[in-house]
């Protein structure tokens, strides 16, 4: 009886929070939230008419009035920059394989315009899980470390990280942005529901704890950028003197306070230095940060002999696997530049990666996108990515983005669109 009640706003939330849990904890998750959220934008059932299940709609309005609709379907342009570009390449499976990777691009923005639209309180909800379960994982993480205390500096004394259920860099950009999102709930929250605007802001606290711990240098990154913009505009838009006084306190102290108190900080800093110094004496190899820059090189070679178009989608990966084998004979696996924008380079030229700039940062330039600090944010998350590694050319990475990016901007921008601070 309960089932026969579901609406299909509820089987909606229950897909997209699915999918949430996915991304984070299994892929399996995310592959039942992608299927089942796809089943739910292009069908729709009535039990009264002969046939019940029939084509939603929403779905024919969409596809009728595609126009209408281009910020938010401008990603779709990422995977055309793929395909494009692999046109005369002369290993078509790799190719195709590339191309697979970006369907996300092509179906998340169709979902969620074709989905019933989330109202504000399922939304904050939504983000407030999102943001909960990151942080729960991330402070899992951290009580392991410190019960294999002596394991775990070993572990990143040689370059590793701290084990998390995802792919450390990503898990930690995620973790990053859930700090802003929890700040943003608090503030949200804060007039009808201050227990969960406590609530939120407790959970931002203990985030910027564990990802010190935790000491991926990506998440920092990320987390000391958004900071810093944050800063600069409560100082000089909002001219709020004293947040920014504060903000710049604590900027500042954060990073000394964690290295000296911090052992994986500490750590995973000096390892840094080590490993740099190592590639500077052409002895990097088997050493992760020498490894991720010497991948740099080899694609920004590629460029040099194809500036203008690149050596093409299909192409790129024999063309590095070649390079390795004439310039750096002494490492062990050929990569990918670790680099997004210089695998972009590579492939697809200045030409593609002028394209792929454009149509990346569209959306939030598009009517001042810019102002709605999830959207922003976001973008600023993944972008700082690209320069750490080759994050769409990976199908967690594509996906995280596709989805996150969908359901905030086209879910919280039709909601509430208003100033960072």
């Amino acid at each position: 009886m309960i089932f026969t009640k579901l609406t299909k706003y509820d089987i909606t939330f229950f897909f997209i929070l699915v999918t949430i849990v996915g991304l984070v904890w299994s892929k399996f998750l995310i592959s039942q939230g992608i299927i089942w959220l796809s089943v739910i934008s292009v069908f729709s059932w009535d039990s009264k008419r002969k046939f019940p299940i029939h084509l939603n709609p929403q779905f024919l309005f969409v596809f009728s009035h595609l126009r209408h609709f281009i910020p938010e379907l401008s990603m779709i342009g990422l995977i055309l920059i793929a395909f494009l570009g692999g046109i005369g390449s002369t290993d078509i499976a790799y190719w195709m394989e590339k191309v697979r990777i970006r369907l996300p691009f092509l179906a998340f923005p169709l979902i969620m315009l074709i989905l019933p639209k989330m109202n504000k309180k399922h939304f904050y909800l939504l983000l407030l899980i999102f943001s909960s379960i990151l942080t729960f994982t991330a402070l899992g993480a951290v009580i392991n470390f410190l019960f294999h205390y002596d394991l775990m500096i070993q572990m990143i004394g040689k370059g590793q990280s701290i084990p998390v259920p995802l792919h450390h860099i990503r898990f930690s950009l995620l973790l990053s942005y859930s700090i802003f999102a929890n700040f943003y709930l608090c503030k949200h929250l804060r007039k009808e529901q201050r227990f969960w605007s406590n609530y939120a802001l407790v959970l931002g606290i203990i985030a910027i704890i564990c990802l010190h711990i935790l000491s991926v240098r990506s998440g920092l990154a990320v987390f000391y950028v958004l900071s810093i913009l944050y800063l600069f505009r409560a100082i000089f838009i909002k001219k709020k003197y004293l947040l920014g006084f504060g903000l710049i306190i604590l900027l500042t102290s954060l990073p000394f306070v964690f290295y000296q108190f911090n052992s994986s900080f500490n750590t995973k800093m000096n390892y840094s230095k080590w490993d740099l110094g190592q590639f500077m004496e052409n002895n990097g190899q088997n050493y992760s940060d020498s490894e991720r820059l010497t991948s740099i090189l080899v694609g920004i070679d590629i460029y040099k002999d194809h500036p203008l178009f690149g050596i093409g989608t299909g192409d790129v990966n024999n063309e590095v696997k070649r390079i390795y084998k004439e310039k750096y004979p002494a490492y062990e696996y050929a990569k990918l530049p670790h680099n997004q924008l210089v695998v972009t380079l590579a492939s697809n030229g200045i030409v593609g990666l002028i394209l792929f700039l454009g149509i990346y940062f569209f959306p939030i330039f598009y009517r001042k996108g810019y102002k709605d600090f999830l959207v922003t944010a976001l973008s600023i998350t993944v972008f700082l990515s690209f320069l750490v590694e080759s994050t769409f050319e990976t199908s967690q990475g594509v996906t995280m983005y596709a989805f996150l990016f969908s359901f905030i901007f086209i879910t919280h921008s039709k909601i509430l669109a208003e100033p960072i601070i």
